[in-house]
């Protein structure tokens, strides 16, 4: 029994989750069995999030939810795959030094990571598995490739070298678990199918999609061809754009206030290939202002996100928050997880009469520099310490004298510790987070540029994601440099 697709077009902040399930709670109100609804997701924190959302809601456990999962998940569970059969970290690494390349075998959902940063060896294997994925030529993907240092006989060397280890082995890596199971893999017996994050499928998973829903009566695909912003790795925006059935847009936004709205339209409107929808703001003003630097936007309050095209513009923000004193994270700088914040705190706790365990204890000694002999077992209350009190930043001699003075500054501003509100981070990596106040630094890398050029929906599409993301206020920082992106 074939049917034709339910395609849900989900503009930013219109509610897809949401949308995904209340397609759940008909299904069970139904008496449909759960175990018979089918949920797969691009990215693992989407499938996640909706498996939590459906426990929470419908007062499911996990084990009535087997196949909300993403699709690797899927396709590993019904191949029947052990993990000792997927090629690991130290098998990139074994592999790299037989071909005299350095490999980590460390991938990443950011376009970032394939940067001439990137050892060579993972650059040839991310070139590889592209081909595979998009059903390409590894010629075809060489030449689209902006990667100067990367040759097209290495890349044959390398694809021809990881198929042999593969085979010597008998191991697979993740795109092979497609590849088997499009050929051979069983079909759970599904009711009802929700396809999420449509728009960031490969082409060999939408070949996992079709085979998985070719019987399956109901069967949904959302996502926002608007918001693709994975080409590069080999997502295939245009399968989802071409899907045949009937097609709803969630119409109104519920994040975006008329600016940042106006703002995200007048950038809707340079994308040459993509699905007409239309969408309304939420009705609130908001702001959008542009700044000729960093150093003139003001993070005193509210929640943040401050974004950049590439990774290495984010040092800017981070030097701001820290001279200001506002909590923050980054992906390499994380000060509000970090040794120092902890001792800080079981200190603080210490001088208030409170207890902390020996392994606590030994990471205060780290900071306040004291040499006694401490037991793991024991608790421990300040009067047991034969060492001189005062508050943290008196007594800890040790700490590093840069992130003494960024926790002093957020002591002087009244910030919270225990969490950031400011999150720095490339655009690819806060694909659907949002904030209050969204900031931006339009300049972009020489490479960045170049596939501009080369592809420049896919860059409307990237500052699109990242003007989306503001619920209240958007600050676009003036370009330094004539390799922008013009907002």
């Amino acid at each position: 029994m074939r049917s034709d697709w339910n395609i849900i077009f989900g503009p930013p902040g219109t509610g897809k989750t949401t949308y995904g399930m209340s397609f759940v709670k008909e299904l069970l109100a139904k008496g449909t069995d759960p175990s018979s609804i089918g949920y797969i997701a691009f990215t693992r924190k989407a499938s996640n999030e909706a498996r939590s959302r459906a426990q929470e809601q419908f007062e499911l456990d996990s084990d009535d939810l087997p196949y909300f999962r993403t699709i690797h998940s899927l396709c590993f569970r019904q191949l029947g795959i052990r993990p000792q059969h997927l090629m690991q970290k130290q098998h990139w690494i074994e592999l790299g030094e037989i071909l005299g390349i350095e490999v980590t075998g460390m991938g990443a959902m950011n376009d970032d990571a394939y940067a001439a940063s990137m050892p060579m060896g993972d650059r040839l294997f991310f070139l590889d598995n592209l081909a595979r994925i998009t059903r390409s030529s590894l010629r075809d993907v060489y030449e689209q490739t902006v990667d100067d240092d990367v040759s097209y006989d290495q890349l044959l060397i390398a694809s021809k070298a990881l198929a042999e280890y593969k085979a010597k082995h008998k191991l697979l890596d993740f795109t092979d678990i497609l590849d088997q199971w499009i050929i051979k893999g069983t079909i759970p017996r599904l009711q009802a199918l929700f396809v999420d994050e449509a728009q960031d499928l490969s082409k060999m998973q939408w070949e996992v999609v079709h085979k998985l829903s070719q019987d399956i009566p109901v069967k949904y695909a959302a996502g926002d061809d608007d918001q693709a912003i994975y080409r590069w790795a080999g997502a295939a925006v245009e399968e989802f754009i071409n899907l045949t059935g009937t097609k709803k847009v969630l119409s109104h936004s519920y994040r975006l206030p008329k600016a940042v709205h106006s703002i995200a339209n007048s950038i809707l409107d340079s994308i040459g290939f993509r699905q007409q929808k239309e969408f309304t703001h939420n009705g609130s003003d908001g702001y959008v202002e542009y700044h000729y630097s960093v150093d003139d936007l003001d993070l005193s309050s509210g929640s943040w996100l401050l974004l950049a095209r590439n990774s290495y513009l984010l040092r800017d923000y981070e030097r701001v928050c820290e001279l200001n004193g506002y909590p923050y994270e980054s992906p390499t700088r994380k000060p509000l997880e970090s040794a120092a914040l902890r001792a800080i705190k079981d200190w603080t706790r210490l001088c208030k009469g409170e207890t902390c365990t020996g392994k606590q204890l030994k990471n205060v000694r780290r900071f306040h520099g004291f040499s006694f002999k401490i037991d793991d077992e024991r608790i421990y209350t300040l009067v047991d310490l034969p060492i001189p009190e005062g508050p943290w930043f008196e007594v800890f001699h040790k700490m590093n004298g840069r992130l003494a003075e960024y926790f002093l500054a957020a002591r002087r501003q009244g910030e919270s510790l225990n969490k950031p509100r400011i999150l720095i981070n490339t655009i690819h990596g806060v694909k659907g987070g949002e904030a209050d106040h969204v900031a931006i630094i339009t300049d972009m890398a020489q490479r960045s540029y170049r596939y501009m050029e080369m592809f420049p929906d896919d860059e409307h599409r990237v500052f699109y994601v990242a003007a989306t993301r503001a619920k209240s206020g958007l600050n676009i920082i003036q370009p330094q440099s004539r390799l922008s992106y013009e907002i």
